[in-house]
């Protein structure tokens, strides 16, 4: 039996943020905190935010202190001061790492609890943490609609995962006007993360017809439109497409689930000190050439969404197969993503424990294919 809900309102078009103070007085929200990077407030990014909360005198305060890969000290701090401005919503902009620490500073604005203790897929938390809207700054993580969060623990050295319908945005804005002018390099590196989620949603056993069709959709606005916008991330169509494209893939991660490639992605971007849109890219076409030959026809179904002359070509459903993983890694490398970590002076030198920790990820078991230790291993030699 499939059944899909979701509670995500989602508000997408060029300059749609102009909606903000009216979705906010909908959600009875009087002074919301927005939680971002600096990067964020020096590309001037903030000012176009606030600007609609001060043309209707909404007050407001930014907390602008997150780090990339967020660390559970941000977290701490962004919710330190909600409570110190008696805020009553949370407005997450910028990429994966502000609405990920948005989502957890919500829990703790209203828990007295240590975040640690809380990972994992939870139905609620003791509270209810605060209201969340999103705004992606980036085509990439799909967090604006996803119910999960990932927080670095910097002592323990591990990425911490929370999971939960309670931190589900109320509304998510897709407003081109906050992607465009991106660096090409961070457009490159977060398509790579939505190319991710679209392709490991799709492949997830426990995808269903609905999350199918939401993968398959990313994957076709992703190869029309991503080569073009790392070129020129100042064109406002395809960074909009690419915005509809990543959150597209986000329910369908949300709801189907990823593989193993996270489940990789993950310990590497913690220890080899990578962004994980990167780490991704590294680590997808081995993940799915090691998937492939458990079902075939998945491939089959989805060379007409890369390029319809993929069947007619190779007739074959192993040269089929074999012929969409060429194309992922085609459009990886054209927009200039490398394929080992030595082309980028980076070493792994502690690969057992990566390997230790994705083998024992939900990740694993959930891939089409679960991965042996020495299938892990395989894997990551290819990419060092």
């Amino acid at each position: 039996m499939a059944v899909f809900h979701f509670p995500v309102k989602i508000v997408s078009a060029p300059g749609c943020l102009k909606e903000l103070p009216e979705e906010l007085n909908r959600l009875g929200a009087h002074r919301p905190l927005i939680v971002t990077d600096p990067g964020i407030t020096k590309a001037g990014i903030v000012d176009r935010v606030t600007r609609h909360l001060k043309d209707k005198d909404l007050p407001f305060n930014v907390f602008d202190g997150v780090e990339p890969d967020p660390k559970l000290k941000n977290a701490v701090e962004a919710a330190n001061a909600a409570k110190k401005g008696d805020h009553d919503l949370i407005i997450g902009l910028g990429g994966g790492s502000s609405i990920d620490t948005a989502k957890a500073s919500a829990i703790l604005t209203t828990n007295d609890i240590n975040l640690e203790d809380f990972q994992g897929p939870r139905a609620s938390y003791p509270g209810p943490p605060l209201p969340l809207v999103t705004i992606p700054t980036t085509a990439g993580t799909g967090s604006e609609v996803s119910s999960a969060a990932v927080i670095v623990n910097e002592e323990k050295k591990y990425k911490m995962f929370f999971k939960s319908p309670e931190i589900f945005s109320k509304v998510a804005f897709l407003d081109a006007d906050v992607l465009v002018g991106v660096p090409s390099q961070i457009a490159a590196e977060t398509g790579a993360d939505t190319l991710s989620h679209a392709l490991e949603s799709f492949f997830n056993p426990n995808g269903t017809f609905i999350t199918e069709k939401l993968s398959f959709g990313s994957i076709e606005l992703i190869f029309l439109n991503l080569r073009a916008f790392v070129a020129n991330t100042a064109d406002s169509r395809r960074a909009q497409n690419m915005l509809n494209a990543s959150c597209l893939a986000g329910i369908a991660m949300t709801t189907a689930g990823l593989g193993l490639v996270h489940a990789l992605a993950h310990p590497i971007g913690v220890r080899g000190r990578i962004g994980h849109g990167l780490a991704c890219a590294l680590l997808l076409p081995h993940v799915l050439h090691f998937n492939w030959p458990v079902d075939p026809d998945r491939f089959l179904k989805l060379a007409s969404a890369i390029d319809w002359t993929i069947r007619v070509r190779y007739p074959s459903a192993r040269q089929a197969s074999l012929e969409v993983i060429n194309e992922i890694k085609d459009i990886l490398s054209d927009i200039g993503l490398p394929r080992k970590l030595s082309e980028i002076g980076v070493s792994l030198d502690d690969s057992d424990a990566v390997i230790d920790e994705a083998y024992g990820s939900f990740l694993n078991q959930v891939n089409p294919r679960p991965a042996s230790r020495k299938d892990l291993e395989k894997i990551v030699s290819e990419i060092i």
